[in-house]
């Protein structure tokens, strides 16, 4: 008997896991929500500065500021970081292009 390990991927679905893919799943949330970025970052806790570089892919999220995004815009994990856009909240689903899962 042979262990595959806790988690078996797609070479797919690595590609939306990366910081570019998260980072614009974050500002279609905040472009859904029609925030600024200074608002946006406000309603996470979140400095302006750390945000922007969170949307521009240059600074991974963590988890903290994951979890926010998640409590205050009723966004999935799975969206987030797998891009299945089917639990989103419709008025953000709504305003966001892509696959369905």
């Amino acid at each position: 008997m042979t262990s595959r390990g806790p988690a078996s991927f797609h070479p797919s679905q690595i590609e939306v896991r990366s910081a570019k893919a998260i980072s614009q799943r974050i500002k279609q949330i905040r472009a859904g929500s029609g925030l600024t970025q200074k608002e946006f970052a406000k309603t996470i806790g979140a400095t302006l500065d750390a945000f922007a570089q969170y949307e521009a892919g240059k600074r991974r999220s963590a988890i903290a500021i994951a979890g926010r995004i998640v409590d205050v815009y009723r966004v999935s994990l799975d969206y987030l970081y797998l891009g299945r856009i089917s639990r989103l909240p419709p008025e953000i689903a709504a305003k966001i292009k892509g696959p369905t899962d």
